[in-house]
């Protein structure tokens, strides 16, 4: 197969990778973010690793991720960051690492629950859980590697200097003063998930909005995801109130919160379809 046959329009990568044209435009023009080559009359040509990139960056920024952060970072470094090759909803793996964590809560996650040893603790799978006695400097200096790489990290301590409880606050890691209990580490874990598109009040309006709009398709995709969040809420309470059930309840809950992203790309679709002036769209 030649080069030109690993090459994509425009067009043709916009429905590949579900990033509108226009985004693609923005994208290139703000951060960079541009096709690899262009056709003999300027036009963009997206290789095969551009789509990768593209798809990796989209799925990324759903998670709340600064664009203009994704934007500097390598191929390799997306990989390690982006859900796409993995088959659920993070956190996909729950790793524990401290001997009173793992004895008491590794347990209830026997499935989908890996215990480390500190000398183990590098790139953990989904997410970490790391119990030490007192936080060193190497300690924090591993988790900026863990944090820098995409992994969430819930720290609990039983002693630590402000300094440097100070620094890993300034990395966006959860510390927690040992020990740690069911209700602090359920919230966390639950956390760990992607920021909705659309608010509550935005479906909301559209719901009312529908005998205005030419067809009932935003309404019907809103009513679905209001009735999603809705099992979402209800399954979050019982892996807060029931720990004999929270493996099952927190896989529910992270099932329906992955199920919502394609439905909102959906209404997106539609919006864009039909023109609609609604929501507000977020500056990138």
């Amino acid at each position: 197969m030649n080069e030109t046959a690993l090459l994509f329009s425009m067009a043709e990568t916009s429905r590949r990778t579900g990033v509108s044209t226009a985004t693609l435009r923005k994208w290139a023009a703000r951060y960079d973010i541009d096709a690899s080559h262009r056709s003999p009359g300027g036009h963009r040509l997206y290789s095969e690793s551009d789509l990768e990139r593209l798809q990796r960056i989209g799925e990324l920024k759903a998670r709340g991720w600064n664009l203009a952060d994704l934007a500097a970072l390598s191929t390799d470094d997306l990989r390690r960051m982006s859900p796409l090759d993995s088959s659920e909803d993070i956190p996909a793996r729950i790793c524990f690492c401290g001997t009173r964590i793992v004895g008491e809560f590794a347990p209830w996650f026997a499935e989908r629950a890996r215990t480390l040893e500190e000398v183990e603790v590098s790139l953990a799978t989904g997410v970490l859980v790391w119990e030490v006695g007192s936080l060193s400097d190497q300690h924090v200096a591993r988790i900026q590697r863990l944090t820098q790489s995409g992994v969430p990290v819930l720290l609990v301590y039983h002693y630590a200097l402000g300094r440097r409880l100070q620094q890993l606050e300034a990395m966006g890691v959860q510390t927690q003063s040992g020990p740690l209990d069911w209700a602090t580490l359920m919230h966390w874990l639950l956390q760990q998930t992607p920021k909705a598109r659309y608010s509550d009040q935005d479906l909301e309006a559209l719901i009312r909005a529908t005998p205005e709009l030419p067809c009932e398709c935003p309404r019907h995709l809103a009513e679905l995801l209001v009735r999603l969040r809705g099992f979402a809420a209800y399954c979050q309470q019982c892996s807060l109130d029931s720990p004999e059930q929270a493996d099952l309840h927190q896989r529910l809950f992270h099932w329906t919160q992955a199920a919502q992203r394609p439905l909102e790309s959906g209404l997106q679709a539609v919006i864009e379809h039909d023109n609609l002036d609604w929501p507000q769209k977020d500056s990138a």
